[in-house]
Formats: structure tokens, sequence, C-alpha cells
């Protein structure tokens, strides 16, 4: 964890973030069951569902110590990505927010077929 990642209470999931654990998740699901499986973990780890919206794939979920803003890509019709961007409420995070994604994504990974982490090196 970089000495910025203590202090910041912001971070976000891509396909070339530098730290592992913020790799963007991709799954063999279509987009229903995808959508249904962020909201039951959602539920499950205790976060309220404030917006769903279809149009733009986003949800918007809210929770005691942090907001998270979760987007699904379509890759193909049976596989979608899974970005996290997450708001946390601390005075000091600690590198909190980062934890909140990995357990996010490891509930999901129960819930979803899971694929790779990260653009896949076809090199």
């Amino acid at each position: 964890m970089a000495i910025k990642d203590f202090f910041s209470n912001d971070f976000g999931t891509s396909d070339f973030a530098k730290n592992e654990r913020l790799l963007t998740r991709y799954y063999r699901n279509d987009y229903k069951a995808t959508k249904n499986a962020v909201i039951n973990v959602a539920k499950k780890l205790g976060y309220e569902v404030v917006d769903t919206n279809d149009q733009f794939k986003e949800l918007l979920i809210s929770g005691m110590t942090s907001d998270i803003t979760i987007s699904i890509i379509a890759v193909s019709y049976y596989e979608m990505a899974v970005d996290l961007h997450i708001v946390t409420h601390y005075l000091l995070s600690m590198g909190r927010g980062i934890n909140h994604i990995e357990e996010f994504y490891n509930e999901l990974d129960k819930n979803l077929t899971f694929i790779h982490k990260g653009v896949r090196n076809n090199g």
C-alpha cells in the first residue's frame, strides 16, 4: 500500500491498477444476473441501494462508512466487467477503502462466475 493510500478516502478499480487488489474483475454472466448479484452482495454487506441506472449500467450504494458507485460494463452478452469507485467517510482512512473493495469483490466472486482480473495479456 502506498503512503497516499493511508490518507486517501477515494479509491477506484481499473484494468491497469498498480495495486492488484484494485484490478477490475470480469465475470461470465449476463447483465441481469450481474446486477442482481451486486444488489444482493450490497445488502449482505449492510449497504443500501440508493439508485440503479440501467441505461448507464451503474448502481449507487451507501453504507455507514462509505458510498460506492458500481459500473457494470458489458464486454459481450455473457461477459461483464465490474468496476467499483468508493468514497469512505473516515478522518484517516488507513487504506480501508481498498479493504471494502476487496471484501465486495470476494463476495461477488461467490455469486458469479469469475473469469479474470484486469486486462488479459494476449501477447
